[in-house]
């Protein structure tokens, strides 16, 4: 894009040596620099022919209307034919010649003449100016006419022959020269044309100051179009150099005038594939550098000029234009001061916004500042303007801004203010990322995205199946290798990154991208610097799941999860109508894969929810070596997050895995159970706890608050005073939704002890009951309510006993809560034996101690 601008300084300098007062542009060598001096001497003027008729040859004969032509001095003056003005500067040397064909009318010190001609000679150029007919306003001075004005009128042609350049021509309506000021002026059209440049335009004012060999001021009112037809590329000194102070010259370095050339309304400029389109185009810090111009003496009509030749037109110009240029405003070239420190040329635009294109890129900003010597670009916007954009035409990002942006050509870097946006991907899949402070990023020579660093805080929407959003306050991203997309993401600083399934924080997040189906999507998340990961909820509650450790993986394809390193996990778990806190820890790692729905712990891993419920503390623990927790996609919320009730079931295993309950009232142990076995499965579809063993379970409920019907007498009441005991067995079956427990022996007989507790704390009677298996039915009218045993049968082989009082074996054994009575019926293999006396059956009575039984037909209490 910035060639654009190079091209655009040939034709500034090329217009002002068609202006007839300045050539700068220069090919590898120093610029020429016109001296005029304001100390003309009028040497000579030439009267061919007075008197006579040129247009007839009647030499005695005038036209009537010239018989009073009028007169300078004594001097009438009539029809005169090649009449000539030689003006000299204050060396003697020829400046300029003026002249006429014929003096068609006089009218005081204003002359009427036919084919005016002027021709002005300079260091390096010849400028020949010649019309149809035009007037002259002269002034005598030392008795001879001197002139002072002269209006070009009726197909005015300029001709500029240039040494070591093809020559300039300029076709206007009308042109008006005030010699002594130096001031061009034409109010009619204007035509520029050479084999490299054609400007159409209108009206023209241009003043030239000699003696300070400067112009001091330049403006076209209407550019209808501008063509410059030569090709610059690889000519890096060809403009930049005539007159530009190097990178690094200090302003210091050049001395001479600076000026500005503007054009203005609706500027529209295209060198190649390149475009600029602006209400304004500032072209600063362009040197007029003072020199010293050396001169021939004498006559400058000897030289291979003809100052009569009537000027030939150059021809056309052939093919397309490489830069074309129109402005309704037109242009305007006058001193300025100096505006870059450095000396060099420097480019400004502005508009609603000024919009630049190339066949990379499009950038648009209300105001852009371009040094030509750095090849460094400022665009810049305020309060209630437009954003400044900067697009690649490939689609592959976007960049925004509401402050400013600084774009390099030399090493394509950019540098922007923000607030501000990056987009990223075609239209339908981008992701957007917005910064609040700054972002430095790089770009490949195609202007496509290459990497980029973002301070001051971002939030962005990434692509995946779902919306996703991250916010961080650094970044670092890297482009694909296409440029059309974000490859990689480095995130630093109270990161978050949220997806439909929950949110990941850490200190620090790596995202890494992937293509699919033509786009990049984020692929993987590596978190380290204390990641958590929280599984959301709907509602606003609490998060169903959060994971906290050193490490956390993240891929966003399977929205599989692996936390490593000091891991610990809450789970929110349900507990009619409310939430139960559960803390996880492990040694090894936590793994959630979403196309199982699975998360699963291993190494030691540890478990315990702590809760408060009317002063009473509540501690629940578990131990195992790996645990695994299987969520179901139907429960979740509408959103599309986990919610509790996802939580489908919770499998412990290892050697051995433990779980326990104890309450407390202050520091006061109120009751324990702990369960021991080889693997624990919970299914929460119908609220079912199954443990494999062999395993036991224990209960301590000695402090249990004293009731009314925990008498000395109760038998089996796990939720009364109490120490109770499951022993040896194989397989544990608790089932919440229809309240019952089932047991079967391992490899020694299941054994069931209960012992009460009195209200004074002291214990009761031991009854101890080995079977091969066993069923307990219970009931609980809530969460916290108190578990009461109504049923309770056992098989495969009984035996009850009370320590010091009597044994009862038989084959199966029912007991009822309700009537308080045990009964114990026999088989073949499993007679029903009491004390060593086998009998038919035998019912006790648990609360009174009594029992029934037959022998030998004689019923008999004990």
């Amino acid at each position: 894009m910035m060639e654009f601008f190079k091209k655009f300084l040939l034709f500034a300098f090329t217009l002002l040596v068609c202006a007839g007062v300045y050539y700068a542009v220069r090919f590898y060598k120093e610029p020429v620099v016109i001296e005029v001096d304001d100390d003309y001497t009028i040497v000579e003027v030439e009267q061919d022919s007075q008197g006579q008729d040129a247009g007839n040859g009647d030499g005695d004969a005038k036209p009537a209307e010239d018989k009073k032509a009028g007169s300078i001095g004594d001097t009438e003056i009539g029809q005169t034919e090649q009449s000539e003005f030689k003006l000299l500067d204050k060396d003697g040397n020829v400046a300029s010649r003026f002249g006429f064909e014929k003096l068609l009318h006089k009218d005081g010190m204003r002359w009427t003449i036919r084919e005016p001609r002027l021709t002005v000679y300079g260091d390096g150029y010849t400028c020949k100016l010649n019309s149809v007919s035009g007037t002259i306003t002269v002034e005598m001075q030392t008795g001879k006419p001197k002139p002072v004005i002269a209006e070009f009128e009726e197909d005015v042609h300029v001709k500029f022959i240039l040494e070591g350049r093809s020559d300039v021509d300029i076709d206007l309506s009308s042109l008006s020269y005030h010699i002594e000021r130096n001031e061009l002026t034409s109010d009619g059209t204007l035509e520029l044309l050479s084999d490299f440049l054609e400007l159409k335009g209108k009206g023209l004012n241009l003043r030239y100051e000699s003696k300070e060999n400067m112009i001091s001021y330049l403006k076209i009112d209407y550019v209808n179009s501008i063509k410059v037809f030569e090709d610059i590329e690889g000519e890096e000194g060809g403009i930049a150099s005539g007159g530009q102070a190097s990178p690094e010259k200090t302003g210091d370095a050049e001395k001479g005038d600076y000026y500005s050339l503007s054009l203005n309304g609706d500027v529209n400029l295209k060198y190649k594939q390149q475009n600029v389109s602006c209400e304004r185009l500032v072209i600063n810090n362009i040197l007029w550098k003072a020199g010293e111009s050396e001169k021939e003496n004498g006559d400058k009509s000897s030289g291979d000029v003809d100052a009569y030749a009537q000027p030939e037109k150059t021809d056309q110009p052939k093919g397309k234009p490489s830069l074309a240029a129109s402005c309704k405003n037109g242009l305007e070239f006058a001193p300025s001061e100096k505006t870059n420190p450095a000396g060099s040329i420097s480019v400004e635009i502005a508009g609603s916004p000024a919009k630049l294109s190339s066949p990379e890129a499009n950038a648009d900003s209300p105001r852009i500042f371009y040094d030509t010597a750095k090849q460094t670009a400022e665009l810049t916007s305020k309060a209630g303007e437009s954003e400044i954009k900067l697009s690649s035409k490939s689609g592959g990002y976007q960049l925004l801004s509401s402050s400013s942006m600084r774009l390099s050509r030399k090493d394509f870097t950019a540098f922007v203010e923000g607030p501000g946006r990056l987009v990223s991907g075609e239209q339908g899949s981008r992701s957007v990322l917005k910064f609040k402070s700054s972002l430095d990023i790089a770009l490949t020579e195609k202007y496509k995205l290459k990497s980029a660093e973002i301070e001051g805080g971002l939030t962005a929407e990434l692509l995946s199946d779902s919306p996703q959003s991250l916010s961080a306050d650094r970044a670092f991203l890297k482009a694909s290798p296409d440029g059309e997309g974000i490859s990689e993401l480095k995130l630093r600083e109270n990161v978050s990154l949220v997806n439909n399934t929950g949110i990941l924080k850490a200190g620090s997040v790596d995202v890494s991208f992937d293509e699919q189906s033509g786009r990049m999507m984020p692929a993987e998340a590596l978190a380290t610097q204390n990641p958590t990961l929280s599984a959301s909820v709907s509602g606003g509650g609490q998060n169903s799941a959060v994971f906290s450790s050193e490490q956390m993986e993240y891929d966003f394809t399977s929205q599989a999860a692996r936390a490593s390193g000091d891991i610990n996990l809450r789970l929110n778990l349900p507990a009619q109508g409310r939430t139960l806190p559960l803390d996880i820890e492990c040694d090894n790692d936590v793994v959630y894969n979403a196309e199982s729905e699975k998360i699963e712990f291993s190494g030691n891993v540890a478990g315990k929810s702590s809760t408060e419920n009317n002063s009473i503390s509540e501690v629940t623990k578990f131990t195992c070596e790996e645990m695994i927790v299987k969520l179901s996609r139907e429960e979740q919320n509408p959103e599309g997050g986990i919610s509790p009730s996802s939580i489908e079931s919770i499998y412990l295993t290892g050697e051995e895995v433990t779980a326990s309950n104890r309450k407390f009232t202050g520091d006061k142990l109120i009751s324990a159970m702990k369960l021991t076995g080889k693997d624990i499965n919970y299914s929460a579809v119908d609220k079912q706890i199954d443990v494999s063993g062999p395993g036991r379970i224990e209960v301590n409920n000695k402090n249990v608050q004293p009731d009314e019907s925990n008498k000395d007498d109760s038998a089996f009441d796990l939720t009364a005073r109490c120490f109770a005991l499951v022993d040896n067995f194989s397989r544990l079956t608790i089932n919440r939704n229809r309240q019952f427990i089932t047991a079967r022996r391992a490899d020694e007989p299941l054994r069931i002890g209960y012992i009460p507790v009195d209200s004074q704390g002291q214990a009761g009677r031991e009854k101890l009951l080995d079977a091969g298996r066993l069923r307990l039915e219970y009931s609980q009218q809530s969460e916290e309510g108190k578990l009461k045993i109504s049923d309770v049968s056992a098989s495969g082989g009984v035996s009850y006993f009370e320590p010091d009082r009597f044994t009862l074996i038989g084959e199966d054994l029912s007991y009822s809560s309700e009537s308080g009575l045990l009964e114990i019926t026999g088989s073949e293999e499993n007679p029903c034996v009491l004390n060593n006396n086998v009998v038919e059956e035998i019912i006790y009575n648990v609360k009174t101690g009594d029992f029934k039984t037959s022998l030998e037909g004689i019923s008999r209490t004990w």
